[in-house]
């Protein structure tokens, strides 16, 4: 699937083969965006001297908060896909409309938006859709009203031909202990922010906004992994890249998979 298939979805679907919403998984995979302070909080809160100025030239306010909001389950407000994805796009669009020569402020908006854009695509591997290229190219769709956009139907890919040579595949089935164990090595090795982004990242259902990472000291991680492995091999993809970026160490993911499984 593209995204485009997706939109008119509704958030309380359970994804399929996962025992999650689609509003739940997508709370959860945007919880990376509350460490950006510029955009956690409605402008007229945090600056009230510009309220009226502002919402004369904003006509669809928007912030981290407010769509947490919106998301949360005991405070739910929207009812299909488009309508979140499309607050997520409005954050960055309002703040170069209403700050159009700052230049700070435009270069914090191209660093949010390389940040919404992995959380949307850590969003779209969880229900099986094909992930997004580009910022620009997210935002061209969602920025538009929601009937303007044509459901593009998915290419069929082609039936792979045999061949002498053995391709290496990623396979997402379930995981043997020794590549979980192997996942809970990488993750104690990191650092206690990184271990804490990571967990908090796994966690499909947050009840309330109240949940706190920062402060709560004990968590319990358990993968089902042979009726859900997706969580857990979105999970190990993630420690993977955080110990990348910690160590600057490459690692063959499909290669490393297919070894464990031998």
């Amino acid at each position: 699937m593209n995204i485009t298939q997706v939109l008119r979805m509704s958030v309380q679907d359970t994804i399929p083969n996962a025992s999650t919403t689609i509003r739940s998984a997508l709370l959860t995979s945007t919880q990376p965006l509350i460490q950006n302070k510029i955009f956690l909080n409605p402008v007229v809160e945090d600056f009230p001297e510009l309220k009226e100025n502002y919402l004369a030239a904003i006509k669809e306010p928007m912030s981290i908060s407010v769509i947490k909001y919106k998301l949360n389950s005991k405070t739910c407000k929207y009812q299909v896909l488009y309508e979140p994805l499309h607050d997520l796009c409005l954050m960055t669009y309002n703040c170069r409309l209403f700050n159009p020569s700052n230049d700070f402020l435009d270069a914090e908006c191209t660093n949010f938006e390389k940040v919404i854009i992995d959380c949307v695509n850590s969003f779209l591997f969880k229900i099986n859709c094909k992930k997004i290229s580009t910022y620009a190219e997210f935002a061209e769709t969602l920025l538009k009203p929601l009937s303007d956009i044509v459901v593009i139907e998915s290419k069929q890919e082609p039936l792979a031909q045999p061949s002498q040579t053995k391709q290496k595949t990623f396979e997402r089935g379930t995981a043997t202990q020794q590549t979980i164990q192997d996942c809970i090595q990488k993750l104690t090795t990191l650092t206690q922010e990184n271990q804490q982004k990571l967990i908090k990242m796994l966690v499909f259902e947050l009840n309330s906004m109240d949940f706190d990472p920062e402060n709560d000291q004990k968590c319990i991680l358990q993968f089902d992994v042979e009726n859900n492995p997706k969580q857990f091999w979105w999970f190990y993809e993630n420690v993977l890249k955080c110990v990348q970026e910690e160590t600057g160490e490459m690692e063959e993911e499909g290669e490393e998979v297919q070894e464990s499984a031998q």
